[in-house]
C-alpha cells in the first residue's frame, strides 16, 4: 500500500511535526527541545535532545518545502547548514537534515558522502529525511499520525493566514533611511550695522512659527510602511474575529501615520484599529468568509541599528484561534549629507565630527 499525507502549508507546522515525531522516534516526548525562537542564531539546530540510551545531544534542523513554488533542498543549503551545526554547544553527536521536499538520489548521495568525511574529521554523524521517509516514520507512530490527521481535518475547516508587506515567508525587510556625514564649525557672520533694521515692520525675521505638531509637508524617511494582510484560507466563516499583534519593543516609534505628519483627531478614534504601546488589535465586525482579505497599515521607526524584531499574533474568532510571528529584519540605508554648525566665537570651533540622524524630507 502506497502510504501518502499532504505536506504541512507551512515551515511553523513542519517544525511542529518533526518536533512530535521525533520525541516518540527518540522516546523523549517531554525532554525534546525547540532551539530558541524563531529569528535568532540557532546554530543549524531547530530541534535538540538526548534520545533515550544515548549520552549526546542529537539535532534536528527543518527545511520546509513544497510543490507549489518548486522549491526544492539543494547541496548549497546541506553545506550551509552542516556549517553551522559544527558551532553549535555541546557538540552533536548527530545531526539530521529533516524536509519536506520530495526524495532526490543526487542529493541524498551527496549527504552519505559528506556524513563518511564528516566522521572521519571527528565530526558529527549526518543523515537525511525527505518527505517519502518521514510519511514512513509517521505511519510507524500512531500518535503522530492521529495528531497529524486531525490537524489536517481542522486546517481545511477553519485556516487563517498573515501577510506582511507581501512577503513569501515569515520574514520581511524594511530600510529605513539616514542622513549621514561631518559636522564642521564654522565661525557665525555678523550682519553688518544697518539703522533701519530697528524700525518696526523692518526687524529681521528669523523665528519659525510652531503650531505643536509637525508641518504636514514633512516626511520621516526611516518611518517605514507595515502593510499587514489578513486572508481566510479555510473552509469556514471566521465570525466575531480580531487580531492581536504585539511588537518587541524595540523600536522609536509606532502609529498610524508616518511619525512626521500631522495627526489628525480622527486618527485616534479608529475604531477598527487600536494601538496601546506595543500591543495593536485590529478588528472588523463583518465576517471574514472564505478567500477573503483584510489589509490594514502601521508605521514603525526602528532604532538605529542593524537587527530583527519579532512580530507575535493571534487571531481569535468564535470557535477558531491561531497564533505566529513575523520578523521584521532591520537595514538601515544612509545618504551622504555634511553638515555646518554655525559658533559664535572661535573658541566654539571643535574638530570635525560623525553623525547619524533620521532623514526628514519635504513631500
Amino acid at each position: 500500500m502506497k502510504k501518502q499525507l499532504p505536506k504541512p502549508e507551512n515551515w511553523q507546522d513542519f517544525e511542529d511535526l518533526c518536533k512530535m515525531l521525533w520525541g516518540e522516534i527518540w522516546k523523549i516526548p517531554l525532554k525534546i527541545k525547540k532551539n530558541g525562537r524563531a529569528g535568532q542564531n540557532q546554530n543549524g539546530v531547530d530541534i535538540y535532545g538526548v534520545p533515550k540510551g544515548e549520552k549526546g545531544y542529537w539535532g534536528i534542523q527543518c527545511k520546509g518545502k513544497d510543490d507549489y513554488t518548486s522549491a526544492k533542498l539543494t547541496v548549497n543549503e546541506i553545506t550551509t547548514e552542516v556549517g553551522k551545526a559544527k558551532d553549535f554547544n555541546p557538540p552533536l553527536q548527530v545531526f539530521i537534515i529533516a524536509t519536506s521536499s520530495n526524495k532526490d538520489v543526487a542529493v541524498e548521495e551527496f549527504v552519505r558522502v559528506l556524513n563518511i568525511e564528516n566522521i572521519k574529521n571527528g565530526g558529527f554523524e549526518i543523515e537525511i529525511y525527505c518527505w517519502e521517509d518521514i510519511v514512513d516514520l509517521i505511519y510507524q507512530h500512531s500518535i503522530v499520525l492521529d495528531f497529524y490527521l486531525k490537524s489536517i481535518k481542522f486546517r481545511n475547516e477553519y485556516d487563517f493566514n498573515i501577510t506582511l508587506n507581501n512577503s513569501e515567508n515569515d520574514k520581511t525587510i524594511i530600510s529605513p533611511l539616514y542622513y549621514r556625514g561631518l559636522i564642521t564649525d564654522v565661525l557665525k557672520k555678523q550682519p553688518a550695522y544697518n539703522p533701519r533694521s530697528m524700525v518696526r515692520g523692518n526687524i529681521l525675521d528669523l523665528t519659525v512659527g510652531f503650531d505643536g505638531f509637525s508641518s504636514s509637508k514633512e516626511k520621516n524617511m526611516a518611518c517605514c510602511l507595515l502593510n499587514f494582510e489578513l486572508i481566510n484560507c479555510g473552509n469556514k466563516v471566521l465570525e466575531d474575529w480580531k487580531l492581536l499583534l504585539q511588537f518587541e519593543k524595540r523600536y522609536k516609534y509606532l502609529g498610524y501615520r508616518n511619525s512626521a505628519e500631522k495627526q489628525n483627531i480622527s486618527d485616534f478614534l479608529k475604531s477598527d484599529l487600536d494601538i496601546k504601546d506595543n500591543n495593536v488589535v485590529y478588528c472588523d465586525e463583518k465576517p471574514l468568509i472564505q478567500r477573503d482579505k483584510r489589509d490594514f497599515e502601521l508605521w514603525i521607526t526602528p532604532e538605529l541599528d542593524l537587527y530583527e524584531i519579532q512580530i507575535n499574533w493571534k487571531i481569535l474568532a468564535r470557535d477558531f484561534s491561531l497564533e505566529g510571528n513575523l520578523i521584521l529584519e532591520i537595514e538601515p540605508t544612509y545618504e551622504m549629507k555634511n553638515l555646518t554648525n554655525e559658533v559664535n566665537h572661535s573658541y566654539e570651533i571643535k574638530s570635525p565630527r560623525e553623525y547619524s540622524k533620521e532623514a526628514i524630507i519635504y513631500k
